[in-house]
């Protein structure tokens, strides 16, 4: 596995062809497995579970060169690089999005009242991003101020 994403796929990724049984070798340029985890406090428990699940890691690697047998790693700081044998490659790298819909739709746009770029087809994240992408769009939806987005009901307790 390939990943050059750096959140939390690549390792998802691993931990599930493990479990079906393959021996995974994890990649990344990176100083360590899912990086950019390191945010949210939970690199370090990525990072040790894949390890105790069998994954090997190399860290600070570029893939460089592919063919049906290997795969040749470069060192992102030295150049210097090393071949392994591998049977398959799977790649977690940049995340694109798929706005092809939107795009075809965006040449009838006058056929609707509305037409909007939302979640996965902006910009690909997390489920959560998608859900608030979405949810703010349709509360967004024909709002006559910019105020009323944000507006949630409260329940009084007590008296």
């Amino acid at each position: 596995v390939y990943d050059d994403d750096h959140y939390y796929m690549g390792g998802v990724v691993a931990e599930e062809l493990v479990r079906r049984g393959c021996s995974v070798t994890l990649v990344t340029p990176a100083s360590c497995v899912s990086v950019w985890t390191e945010h949210t406090l939970e690199q370090h428990k990525i990072q040790s579970r894949l390890i105790k699940s069998g994954v090997s890691v190399i860290t600070s690697q570029e893939v460089s060169v592919v063919d049906s047998e290997s795969v040749e790693l470069a060192c992102v700081y030295s150049g210097n690089s090393q071949k392994m044998s591998a049977d398959a490659l799977m790649l977690v790298t940049s995340r694109v999005p798929n706005n092809g819909l939107y795009n075809e739709l965006s040449q009838h746009q006058k056929s609707f009242d509305t037409l909007s770029l939302v979640g996965d087809a902006l910009a690909p994240s997390t489920v959560a991003a998608a859900v608030y992408s979405g949810h703010l769009a349709a509360r967004s939806l024909h709002a006559d101020e910019a105020s009323n987005l944000f507006k949630r009901e409260m329940a009084l307790v007590g008296n």
